[in-house]
């Protein structure tokens, strides 16, 4: 702008792009003089302007002073909650971390007790059995048959605590093949029938014309669970009957079939209070029943657990004093060529055609003498060996038809002999038959022992009919 008159220059021009520029103190002299009359209203314009931005740079400050402690406080909260999470997935990791160490102790300790309780029993079930065929009087016979059906009891319990376990971890898998419904039925009653006898119990089954002859599912499982409803009717029956009624129960189909199975008796029945306890792991309606019939409360809870994998359910009616009636569902494959179905290994199914050489790898004595004493009622020529590496030996000193291995045997295990075998077999071009004879028999051992090279697997105690057609049907799919 124009310099006003009479002002001094206050400072030099500057020209920048053809245009001379000037700072000036402005408002000037002659402006301040000519408006003397106004410079109140300006000095207090000018400090009400000023007051009030001092007054929002104030508050400005004082809220991001605020604003800065909330997020501070924020901040650490969201430290604490970080923290926190930290702690707890790091608690949560050493209680998995935990956990799966007593699962795998207990699983350790499981299988310790299966092999350790098996041995010893599959001497005595064995033993009694061969002792059995001989002749004996009425009274040896009476005390033999009481040795047997104590062993058959412990073997029951320690089956019982397995299943268990096998439900609990989730590992308890079905298997499928064809089988007699009214085999298997008759093999449950047939086991019942003596303890019935002997308490006077009028014991029937009924099965009706619907119920197809041939069914696919887990022949050893189904029968399970028969036994365990017809063993718990026969025990709290005192007078009266047992009586099993199999029929069919929609929703079956083309493909699949369900079968009613109901128990019914006339023993001392369940009260309506009681009626959940029944099923729950080592419980029984009333403690006292634990004292007077005996029993680890375990059957029930694992039929229902059965029924459950195969498809169905498991449902009671009872009234005390009157009896019980329990019915459990199956869903089971229909089966349009039935083959040469069964219930179970059978003895006088186990046909050879000649004499065999059998290789017998077994550590324990009794057990020894067992399968030989087996072996040999089938004319059969038999070789013992006391651990895996005599197995191994005698199995290069000589040819063997089959070699029955145990798992656990000191020095060398009936695994790490297997696969001295196989490797031998690969470098001859053979294969040499082995059946894993053991008393492990928790879940997964079966594949354990086909990974390792086995053919075929038998778990203890040793009962002649299955061993006898295990051995028979290994033979025959290798062409023996």
């Amino acid at each position: 702008p124009a310099r006003e008159p009479g002002v001094p220059d206050s400072s030099e021009a500057i020209r920048l792009g053809g245009v001379a520029w000037k700072l000036e103190v402005w408002p000037g002299p002659a402006i301040l003089a000519a408006n003397s009359t106004r410079l109140p209203d300006l000095t207090f314009s000018a400090g009400l302007l000023i007051s009030t931005l001092l007054s929002f740079i104030v508050l400005f400050a004082q809220a991001s002073q605020r604003r800065a402690r909330e997020l501070a406080s924020v901040n650490e909260q969201l430290q604490a909650h970080i923290q926190e999470r930290i702690r707890s997935q790091e608690e949560l990791e050493k209680a998995r971390r935990e956990a799966d160490f007593a699962n795998a102790a207990k699983t350790r300790f499981l299988a310790t007790m299966s092999h350790e309780m098996r041995t010893p029993l599959s001497g005595i079930l064995g033993m009694a059995d061969l002792a059995m065929d001989t002749e004996l009087s009425i009274e040896q016979r009476r005390y033999i048959a009481l040795v047997r059906s104590s062993a058959d009891a412990l073997l029951t319990l320690i089956n019982d605590i397995l299943d268990f376990s096998k439900i609990e971890f989730g590992h308890l898998q079905l298997e499928s093949s064809p089988f007699s419904v009214h085999e298997v039925i008759d093999q449950a009653m047939q086991t019942v029938a003596p303890q019935a006898t002997l308490r006077k119990l009028s014991l029937q089954h009924t099965v009706l014309e619907d119920v197809p002859c041939i069914v696919s599912g887990d022949a050893l499982r189904f029968r399970q669970i028969l036994l365990n409803l017809l063993s718990n009717a026969v025990k709290f029956t005192e007078v009266g009957e047992v009586e099993l009624t199999v029929s069919t129960a929609p929703p079956s189909d083309d493909n699949h079939i369900v079968l009613r199975c109901s128990v019914r008796d006339t023993g001392i029945g369940v009260s309506a209070e009681h009626m959940q306890l029944i099923f729950e792991p080592f419980s029984q309606a009333d403690s006292s029943y634990a004292r007077r019939y005996g029993g680890t409360g375990l059957g029930l809870a694992i039929s229902a657990q059965l029924v459950r994998l195969m498809g169905g359910s498991l449902q009671v009616d009872s009234t005390p004093g009157r009896g019980s009636t329990f019915t459990f569902t199956a869903s089971l494959a229909r089966v349009f060529d039935s083959g040469t179905p069964g219930g179970g290994p059978d003895p006088e199914r186990a046909t050879f055609t000649k004499v065999y050489r059998i290789l017998v790898a077994e550590d324990n004595a009794v057990n020894q003498e067992l399968i030989r004493r087996i072996l040999e009622a089938g004319g059969h020529q038999v070789t013992l060996a006391a651990n895996g590496c005599e197995a191994v030996k005698r199995s290069e000193e000589a040819h063997f038809d089959v070699v029955l291995m145990d798992l656990q045997m000191p020095e060398m295990g009936g695994l790490e002999a297997t696969a001295a075998i196989r490797a031998r077999d690969r470098v001859r071009g053979e294969h040499t038959p082995v059946i894993a004879v053991t008393a492990h028999a928790l879940v997964g051992e079966r594949e354990r022992c086909l990974a390792a090279g086995m053919d075929e697997y038998v778990s203890k105690p040793v009962r002649a009919g299955t061993l006898l057609h295990t051995i028979a049907q290994t033979l025959t799919a290798h062409g023996q």
